[in-house]
C-alpha cells in the first residue's frame, strides 16, 4: 500500500463520516466526528506510517486494517445508542414526574 494516508482519510471521509480539521503542526492528518451520544472521536494519520490512531472517551488504539476500524466504529455506535436511549428515557421519565406532580388534583 504506497499511498496509505490518502486511503485511509478518504474512507474516513466517505464511509464514516469525519470531518478533516487543522492540524496542530506536528505533521498528523487530524479528523473528528462529533455526535451527541458518544462526543467526540479524533483520528490521526501520522505520514509515512500504516493506520490511524482513534481517540475516543480518553483512549486510543491503533488500526491498520479497514475491517477493525469498521467494525470498532460500528460497535461504538450501537453502545452509544444503547446508553443514549437510556439516558434520554430516565430524563423524560424525570420530567414527566415533574409536570405531573403540579397539577392540581
Amino acid at each position: 500500500m504506497v499511498n496509505t494516508v490518502g486511503m485511509f482519510g478518504k474512507f474516513l471521509r466517505k464511509e464514516a463520516g469525519f470531518w478533516r480539521i487543522k492540524s496542530q503542526g506536528n505533521g498528523m492528518i487530524c479528523y473528528c466526528k462529533h455526535n451527541a451520544k458518544y462526543g467526540g472521536i479524533y483520528a490521526y494519520i501520522e505520514p509515512g506510517k500504516n493506520g490511524v490512531k482513534i481517540i475516543t472517551g480518553g483512549k486510543s488504539r491503533f488500526f491498520d486494517n479497514f475491517g477493525a476500524l469498521t467494525d470498532f466504529l460500528n460497535k461504538l455506535e450501537e453502545n452509544s445508542e444503547s446508553n443514549f436511549n437510556g439516558l434520554v428515557r430516565a430524563l423524560y421519565r424525570n420530567t414527566g414526574t415533574k409536570v405531573m406532580r403540579t397539577f392540581a388534583l
